[in-house]
């Protein structure tokens, strides 16, 4: 499993972040943990997996190159990152439909995609 250069995060602590990037790395399972990967098969935009499933998954059918594009705390947050890849794709690109060459190219470089990362600290409501 690959994690793209340009990936997104929703929910995570940046000191949780490098201990999933690691696990990921390693494909070592991580509890709850959900991914936004670029579909392996089939013709759709993005995918989202439980970490765990898809460590198992990717096993039995000895899959490759998995490409992940986001990193998220539970599945709302991993929907939330799909909205957001998908507008940014749109906005960049001025197309939609286009993700996996937004991503292909932000792996040599041509396109900055920010990693969105919660502070360390929360900010309480109302400030």
């Amino acid at each position: 499993m690959r994690i793209s250069n340009a990936y997104y995060t929703c929910g995570i602590r940046r000191k949780k972040l490098k201990g999933y990037l690691k696990s990921i790395e390693k494909d070592k399972a991580e509890k709850g943990l959900q991914l936004v990967i670029l579909p392996v098969y089939g013709k759709d935009l993005l995918e989202i997996y439980d970490y765990g499933k898809l460590l198992d998954i990717a096993k039995k059918a000895e899959l490759n190159g998995i490409l992940v594009v986001g990193i998220a705390k539970d599945y709302d947050c991993a929907c939330d990152l799909v909205t957001e890849i998908i507008q940014d794709v749109y906005d960049t690109t001025g197309e939609a439909m286009d993700v996996r060459a937004y991503f292909d190219h932000s792996s040599d470089g041509e396109i900055c995609v920010p990693v969105h990362t919660p502070e360390e600290e929360e900010i309480p409501e109302g400030s």
